[in-house]
């Protein structure tokens, strides 16, 4: 009698039919009792099909068995990015990041171990020096060492006294830090050295501006508090707040500078304060920095570049570079030696004259945005003024 049930109710019985059965499983009562019903039932055909019943328990149980929700994707390692599985151009990428930060990692450890031999043998010498002189020459060698730690001090509370008034009453000049999501993590790597090269740039010019981090927040406070302990000792003024926010009652005097401005910069206006655009990316992305400030309705500028100097390419700079320009302007008011001063020789345009030939160079992207800079190819210390120690920075 139950299979008789359960074959009519998988032939698409009656919902009498199907009724019955479960009545028959629940409650374990005769067949007999139930015989009569259902024939009546099959016989009148007077209910309706149950198909939709079936179904809908078919998916309660299929439900019941589904696998578990898939777990979050896991980032891409080369671009940070969630993907899936990783293709073999994605495989080789990864290998070639990890071979390099390998190598990377040993040329470091290399470097500290050179510089601490290096200063042995720097001790080994002069404690023999000091060892074959005299006392009248000890004497001598220790009044000229004591002239040159006064000298140091000097330098350094002279440095610290043109910071501070640089930071009260010098020309405003910001980093815009806005765009990590539009740089790959390399890229912004790249961006936090650039901005310790202005600083340190900054902090040795003879007319200092106050140097203003806008939107330093995420991705790019980490870069920078990793790549340089001392980040938050630097004469700075470093805020998370965009530069609309964080100048609000001077809109009107702000000026983002950037290659796509039709408007020529002619001098630097104390009063003004001056924008450069903080990414790095190869140019991917045109005219950004030149459309964000029109969408914000503040004014743009540009560079006097083609006035002064003939560049082999683009007319589109490093962040550090732009801000270099603007500090050796500031020292010597005239643009053409600011450029020449910072805009390295293979970046220029040779002239005839010289019997130069032209150099191609890649595209950089926006004003302020541009390569990587190298420290003679090697990693050193840093310090408090955002300078690599112990090698010699060098713009490439």
């Amino acid at each position: 009698m139950l299979l008789e049930f359960q074959q009519l109710v998988i032939i698409g019985g009656h919902r009498a039919g199907f009724r019955n059965v479960l009545i028959l499983k629940m409650e374990d009562q005769q067949p007999q009792a139930l015989t009569e019903p259902i024939k009546a039932a099959k016989e009148a055909d007077e209910v309706a099909p149950i198909e939709d019943e079936i179904k809908n328990a078919a998916e309660a149980v299929t439900a019941s068995a589904a696998p578990p929700a898939p777990l979050p994707p896991e980032r891409d390692p080369i671009n940070g990015e969630a993907a899936g599985p990783m293709s073999k151009n994605q495989i080789k990428k990864l290998k070639k990041r990890e071979a390099y930060e390998e190598r990377k990692k040993q040329k470091k450890e290399k470097a500290k171990l050179e510089r601490k031999q290096a200063q042995e043998i720097k001790k080994v010498r002069v404690k023999d020096t000091l060892n074959a002189m005299n006392e009248e020459e000890l004497t001598a060698w220790r009044a000229q060492r004591a002239e040159k730690v006064a000298a140091r001090n000097k330098g350094k509370i002279e440095k610290k006294e043109r910071m501070t008034k640089a930071i009260e009453s010098g020309q405003r000049i910001v980093i815009d830090l806005e765009f990590p999501h539009l740089m790959t993590e390399g890229e912004q790597r790249s961006m936090a050295h650039q901005v310790s090269y202005s600083y340190g740039t900054n902090t040795r010019t003879s007319v200092p501006a106050h140097l203003i981090l806008s939107g330093v927040q995420g991705t790019m406070q980490e870069h920078l508090a990793h790549s340089f302990p001392g980040f938050e000792n630097w004469m700075v003024t470093s805020t998370s707040e965009t530069y609309l926010e964080h100048f609000a009652e001077s809109k009107s005097d702000l000026i983002y500078l950037t290659a796509d401005s039709p408007t020529e910069l002619q001098v630097l206006d104390p009063g003004k304060i001056y924008i450069v655009g903080g990414i790095v990316d190869r140019n991917r992305h045109k005219n950004l920095c030149y459309n964000k400030a029109i969408e914000q309705g503040i004014a743009t500028a540009r560079l006097p570049i083609g006035d002064n100097i003939k560049l082999a390419s683009s007319m589109v700079m490093c962040t550090n570079h732009v801000v270099d320009i603007m500090l050796k302007w500031m020292e010597v008011k005239d643009w053409e030696a600011a450029f020449k001063a910072v805009i390295p020789t293979r970046k220029r345009k040779a002239s005839v004259d010289d019997g130069g030939e032209e150099e191609e160079e890649e595209e950089e992207g926006e004003e302020g945005f541009g390569k990587d800079q190298k420290v003679n190819g090697e990693e050193g210390e840093v310090d408090n003024d955002g300078r690599k120690t112990g090698k010699a920075v060098e713009a490439n």
